[in-house]
């Protein structure tokens, strides 16, 4: 029902809501797969973390805070 309200509150009628649903199961199941997120050094995906030997002591005390939260 949210996805609904959602698409009414944004004039899409849900007619066309599940149309578009079956149209992106059914037909196009793995577009998504294809679509690769451009690589950055702000997430996970970008360069590869330095050896801990290689670091500073801020980048240390940077990733033990990451681990606690």
């Amino acid at each position: 029902p949210d996805k609904t309200r959602l698409c009414a509150v944004n004039g899409i009628s849900p007619a066309v809501m599940i149309g578009n649903s079956i149209m992106e199961n059914s037909v196009m199941p793995d577009i998504f797969d294809s679509w690769e997120p451009l690589r950055s050094s702000f997430n996970s995906i970008g360069r590869e973390e330095k050896d801990d030997t290689l670091i500073s002591e801020k980048t240390e005390k940077n990733r033990e805070y990451k681990e606690e939260t």
